[in-house]
């Protein structure tokens, strides 16, 4: 589906604007709102239930409410972050390598000596 909306460069910068632009809306910033205070909501019910009568399958709707909020709250970050390529995201400053950049190094390392 991501690839249908997104095929070219054009498509995917104007998403990264308009997902940022929504971070910073005021509508969207009272939704943040109301889904922190159910997230919220939802893991105190998780953690002290709701009553005597309380079934798994209570138990199992709330936790696929509070994990669906979770994801609605986070969408427009994740998307900017699985939008932007390596080559739009800021060079990092820090002069040594991480992890998943030496392990990166070795796979390619390997692979020309094999």
């Amino acid at each position: 589906m991501a690839k249908l909306l997104f095929e070219n460069k054009a498509q995917i910068v104007a998403a990264v604007s308009a997902f940022t632009t929504l971070m910073a809306h005021p509508g969207w910033e009272l939704m943040e709102q109301i889904l922190k205070e159910n997230i919220e909501i939802a893991r105190q019910q998780l953690e002290d239930g709701v009553g005597a009568e309380e079934t798994k399958a209570d138990v199992d709707r709330t936790r696929d409410r509070l994990k669906v909020w979770r994801e609605t709250l986070n969408t427009p970050r994740d998307m900017i972050e699985k939008l932007q390529t390596p080559e739009d995201q800021e060079p990092s400053v820090d002069p040594f390598d991480t992890e998943e950049t030496i392990k990166k190094r070795r796979e390619a390392d390997q692979e020309d000596t094999a």
